[in-house]
């Protein structure tokens, strides 16, 4: 913590004294970077022995997430003793200062070691996905609490992580903090004393959520869900399949439409313009008020098939037509308000 206030007030030392703090932080801060990722593989540090049994390494993580993303510095116990908590200043005054000094050191390094706990089949978490079991085991499954004596009860809890979502919205306020506050219409936090993270920070962060979104065990806004888009469609080694594979793994009530649509379109990633115009039909198709809307939408799509490269995928026109167009409109809207029959006068 010291070293890292001293890097940030770096107008009141000089060169030698700040790379003196700089070499500080990072010898003690890839030290703990490296307990960390240790102790998240089941190893003791620094000899590698393997951590027995299974209980004990679920308690371990657990004690280090809750450290790791507690919101307040918490003073040494002899500094309590003596009453010494008044010269609690800089980084340590912050919101989530233990978080905050890790990923200013190695943003990347961090959420490496974060995933080998999230990744793990065999942890546990607790879960805010299911109304009807109060916590989740392994990745995505949701089953109800076996019945347990009182003391194996106080056991298990004493094992389980902290809920996923809860850590991504934490590191979504240590990370994204002007993106939040901006959604808030809020003034984003300032602070003399508050170093800034790596501008690589954000763009890390977004991959990340990306993997977890996928995986469909964390949710975010819709302003967050953006961001990951838009990063994923304007980065150096962007590539469509990672656009499509999150665009068909996340709700469609997860994204604004419209926003995504923009920012793929932008990118000239037709295969995942289409998906997107589908959806746009379907919740659109035969809804009054909405007939306009359904007609771009379905004429976007022709367009995609269209600007297509491959001719397979420009093959497939025409089953998406017929699908659209073919089908007898039962619907009991007006003539007018059916975007089945523009659908079919647009073809003509």
């Amino acid at each position: 913590f010291d070293a890292t206030d001293d890097r940030s007030n770096r107008r009141r030392v000089d060169i030698g004294e700040r790379d003196a703090n700089s070499n500080q932080l990072e010898k003690y801060g890839y030290k703990a970077l490296l307990y960390l990722e240790y102790s998240f593989n089941g190893k003791y540090f620094p000899k590698g022995d393997a951590i027995h049994p299974e209980e004990r390494l679920q308690t371990i993580r657990r004690d280090l997430l809750d450290l790791l993303f507690r919101e307040s510095y918490l003073p040494q116990p002899h500094a309590r003793a003596y009453g010494l908590n008044h010269s609690i200043n800089g980084i340590r005054t912050s919101s989530h200062p233990y978080l905050r000094v890790l990923l200013l050191i190695d943003t990347n390094a961090f959420l490496d070691c974060l995933s080998i706990v999230l990744d793990d089949p065999l942890a546990r978490f607790e879960s805010t996905y299911s109304d009807s079991s109060i916590f989740e085991y392994g990745v995505g499954q949701n089953v109800a609490l076996p019945h347990v004596t009182l003391p194996q009860l106080e056991r298990k809890v004493n094992e389980i992580l902290p809920d996923r979502q809860h850590l991504t919205r934490v590191l979504s306020s240590v990370i994204m903090p002007n993106s939040i506050a901006n959604a808030n219409r809020l003034l984003a936090p300032t602070g003399d004393c508050m170093p800034s993270l790596p501008d690589a920070s954000k763009p890390l962060y977004l991959d990340f959520l990306a993997k977890y979104l996928k995986k469909g065990v964390v949710a975010v806004p819709k302003y967050v869900t953006t961001e990951v888009f838009t990063h994923l469609c304007t980065k150096k080694d962007a590539s469509e399949e990672d656009v499509l594979s999150l665009l068909i793994s996340i709700s469609q009530t997860s994204f604004d439409l419209d926003e995504i649509l923009h920012t793929v379109e932008d990118a000239g990633m037709t295969r995942s313009a289409l998906v997107l115009h589908k959806v746009g039909v379907a919740q659109s198709i035969d809804r009054i008020g909405m007939k306009e809307k359904c007609e771009d939408h379905f004429n976007g799509a022709i367009d995609c098939f269209l600007t297509g490269k491959e001719p397979d995928f420009q093959l497939g026109l025409f089953s998406y037509v017929r699908q659209e167009c073919a089908g007898e409109n039962t619907s009991s809207i007006p003539p007018e308000e059916r975007c089945n029959d523009s659908c079919t006068n647009a073809i003509l």
